[in-house]
């Protein structure tokens, strides 16, 4: 084969199969340059690395650079039908596939993630990932689900993809829970006006929250809890209870403050839990406000004061309150103490 122009064989390589023409790379010079240009550089395959006593097979990310001509050995992904886990996966010889049960992913979550940028869900929850999230994940334009909670991913959220996440404009499911991250909310979340659910729970995630969450208006799953966020709930997160907010979990943090009597008529609200913070004051009316609610804790903060007659009238839904290990005065109301469909009072 004759050397060509980098530019001609570019062309060429565009019109065929990536990981086919890879086994070409030893034979000329000019496709082994060719290879490493932007097209196929960012090449990202699996190999499988062990199992677990359960039979659960685990695999890794690898890149053409970490096995050069080998790597069409491995299970490389396809950058053209990968769109969500199973495709992903898709690669994997079927007699692996037929000795284990299932595959779990483990490692490194690769940077080269992001040059895969027909993914529309990506869920590696309760795999073995460890390090950092990649700041690539911001390119990922057509991604809708986000879930990479349940494994050993650590170290500060990069203040880049702070920035960069609003690129992801139909992310409808952002859930990063259960890691062992640090730092901040990333201010970029708060443009993702698409955003149905978001779970950044069990993360170790620090500092106030934030003023524009009142900006992920169609949002119904917010869950913060069991983190170090500190400061007041800024009047933004009650505005979201007034839309489409069903549950809201902030327990497990340094919360501190009153609540705000102003929160807005909210028949969506379900849930609602404020547990294990230091929030002080005398407890808003909910009647008004959260007519279905039907889980309420508030146990263990500094909530002070007596709680009125009226202050669960109407509530059919509620079948949970905790309002234990706070500084009440005076009796429980009889209208709380009357519910026929309660099952916990605390």
């Amino acid at each position: 084969m004759v050397n060509l122009p980098i530019e001609i064989l570019l062309q060429i390589l565009l019109q065929l199969d990536p990981f086919k023409i890879a086994k070409y790379r030893r034979v000329c010079r000019s496709f082994n340059n060719a290879l490493t240009a932007h097209s196929y550089s960012n090449l990202i395959g699996l190999v499988h690395i062990g199992q677990t006593r359960e039979r659960n097979g685990i695999v890794c990310f690898v890149t053409p650079a970490t096995f050069g001509a080998e790597f069409l050995a491995k299970f490389p992904i396809n950058p053209v039908t990968a769109i969500n886990r199973h495709s992903v996966l898709d690669n994997i010889p079927d007699e692996l596939v037929d000795q284990l049960e299932t595959f779990l992913l483990g490692g490194p979550l690769s940077s080269m993630i992001g040059s895969q940028e027909q993914l529309k869900s990506l869920d590696l929850h309760i795999d073995t990932l460890y390090g950092p999230i990649p700041r690539s994940l911001s390119e990922l334009v057509n991604l809708n689900t986000l879930c990479l909670d349940n494994n050993n991913m650590a170290g500060a959220i990069p203040s880049e993809l702070g920035n960069l996440i609003g690129s992801l404009r139909d992310l409808r499911d952002l859930n990063v829970g259960h890691n062992q991250l640090c730092g901040k909310i990333p201010s970029g979340v708060f443009v993702l006006s698409e955003l149905l659910k978001l779970q950044l729970n069990n993360s170790k995630l620090s500092g106030p929250l934030h003023r524009d969450f009142g900006a992920l208006e169609d949002l119904g799953t917010l869950d913060l809890s069991y983190n170090q966020l500190i400061g007041t709930v800024p009047e933004s997160i009650w505005e979201l209870a007034y839309c489409d907010l069903h549950t809201l979990n902030l327990d497990h943090n340094q919360l501190s403050g009153h609540l705000s009597t102003n929160a807005g008529f909210s028949p969506c609200l379900f849930t609602l839990n404020l547990s294990h913070n230091q929030l002080s004051g005398p407890i808003p009316a909910f009647t008004s406000t959260y007519p279905n609610i039907r889980s309420l804790n508030l146990s263990n903060n500094r909530f002070n004061g007596t709680l009125s007659c009226d202050l669960f009238e109407n509530l059919e839904q509620l079948h949970a309150v905790d309002l234990s290990n706070n500084q009440f005065s005076g009796l429980i109301p009889p209208s709380l103490a009357n519910f026929s469909g309660l099952e916990l009072l605390d």
